[in-house]
């Protein structure tokens, strides 16, 4: 089991700024002793605004990060022989893959 915090986007009112924010437990296939009731006053004693429980492996990534440099996997290419197909599919291969998952 890990608890990540997951930034939420600020609130600002004048010169106050609040940055609330959300917890996540991922690898947690149970609550574990005190159940719910226990999360909930942890919750909201650490000033959570919500809190996401998941059996699944989650990374909360910085919303400022970079953009990651990830190299397109390989890949076999298969045509009829053709220069045109060739040329095609070579310039299809050669734009860079977009990829990036958000919570």
């Amino acid at each position: 089991m890990r608890i990540q915090i997951l930034p939420l986007p600020s609130n600002v009112v004048g010169e106050l700024v609040e940055e609330p924010f959300a917890l996540i437990v991922d690898e947690c296939d149970e609550l574990g002793e005190g159940g719910v009731t226990a999360w909930s006053r942890f919750k909201d004693e650490c000033g959570a605004r919500a809190i996401v429980f998941t059996a699944e492996t989650v990374e909360v990534v910085d919303r400022y990060a970079p953009e990651p440099k990830t190299e397109p996997p390989p890949v076999q290419i298969m045509h009829d022989g053709s220069d045109v197909c060739a040329a095609q599919m070579a310039a299809i291969l050669s734009q860079p893959v977009k990829r990036r998952a958000y919570l």
